[in-house]
């Protein structure tokens, strides 16, 4: 896998094997199916999935799956009261915003064979969608701090084939978001909407994001010499 600019510098285009594309339109779709679980159906009464979350007596239950309930976590963990109802008024239109993103990464990976080629706002969707498949997959492998995921990648944890593969997809997912990341902040335009882009420089530090490493093999991502072309190659 490869991420590069176009020649223009507006656009982030992902080199992908047919595999690796096949493996990350499966992660984006079973999140997806994961966060689709208990909303309404799509020809279901308009004006009910608008004003439907408003109504006092509609009961929204706490998600049981714990990769669930990071994706749609409490707003106070210490007032179970206060969080119902702020999940019932605001997690269908979360649940919503985030399916939103993800059909965006799957239309862009459905589009035709070759790259897939994303504007700023299509870099944008992707970034969030990656994060709530890092989310799932780090709930999965019982990861909720960065301390955890440098123990499993040493191999200081056995963690069995299907947690081998688990943690590999992690791995893929997280080299992917933060070259993308990285290119947002170098060489994608700001979006009017969004003041905190100006500030993104600043907060994460990044001088010249093409000249970006990558991690080594063993404990994430391969590391790699961008050679100032601004490739980014896994």
């Amino acid at each position: 896998m490869r991420i590069l600019p176009d020649h223009t510098g507006a656009h982030v285009i992902l080199e992908m094997e047919d595999a690796e594309r096949s493996i990350i339109a499966s992660l984006l779709s079973d999140v997806s199916q994961l966060l689709s679980a208990d909303l309404p159906e799509p020809d279901a009464d308009p004006f009910e999935r608008l004003v439907g979350h408003l109504d006092p007596d509609q009961d929204v239950t706490r998600p049981a799956d714990p990769a669930l309930l990071r994706l749609l976590p409490d707003v106070d963990s210490a007032d179970s009261e206060r969080s119902a109802e702020f999940r019932r008024l605001t997690e269908r239109d979360l649940r919503e915003a985030k399916l939103h993103s993800i059909r965006i990464a799957l239309h862009s990976l459905g589009q035709r064979p070759g790259p897939v080629t994303l504007d700023a706002d299509a870099a944008r969707a992707w970034m969030r969608a990656l994060t709530d498949v890092r989310l799932v997959l780090a709930s999965r492998l019982d990861i909720t701090r960065d301390e955890d995921a440098e123990r499993l990648m040493s191999g200081e944890t056995e963690l069995g084939d299907t947690g081998e593969a688990v943690l590999s997809l992690y791995e893929l997912t997280t080299w992917l978001h933060e070259h993308i990341t990285q290119f947002m902040l170098g060489r994608l335009p700001a979006h009017p909407d969004d003041p905190i882009d100006a500030d993104l420089d600043d907060l994460f530090e990044v001088d010249d994001p093409s000249e970006v490493d990558d991690p080594p093999q063993d404990t994430g991502p391969p590391e790699g010499d961008a050679g100032g072309t601004g490739e980014e190659e896994r």
